[in-house]
């Protein structure tokens, strides 16, 4: 539930920023992808979220998760084209399983 909580809020902040996509120069199906990216991330750290659940205790996962979340945010206003927004957002579908 947080996840899907701070993923909504997530990408309703990307949306509401003004000249988001002529600042970071986001031509076509780029600012989909962005969305997909953070999927994709999602989806490909899923095993090892699992695997770390059982072998960090709780305090830990849930205080790490809260800075990188933070981090990668901020990471977010640094980026200036699709790649770099790219792998921030993946790394932030990464991140949202921990």
């Amino acid at each position: 539930m947080a996840c899907a909580t701070r993923a909504c809020a997530d990408d309703t902040l990307i949306v509401l920023q003004f000249g988001f996509k002529t600042d970071t120069n986001l031509v076509g199906q780029d600012f989909a992808w962005l969305g997909s990216c953070f999927y994709l991330g999602y989806l490909f750290w899923q095993p090892f979220a699992a695997y770390f659940l059982v072998r960090i205790p709780v305090r830990w996962h849930l205080a790490g998760a809260v800075v990188v979340w933070g981090a990668l945010l901020g990471c977010t206003a640094a980026c200036t084209n699709f790649a770099s927004l790219a792998a921030v957002r993946f790394l932030l579908g990464c991140e949202c399983l921990d």
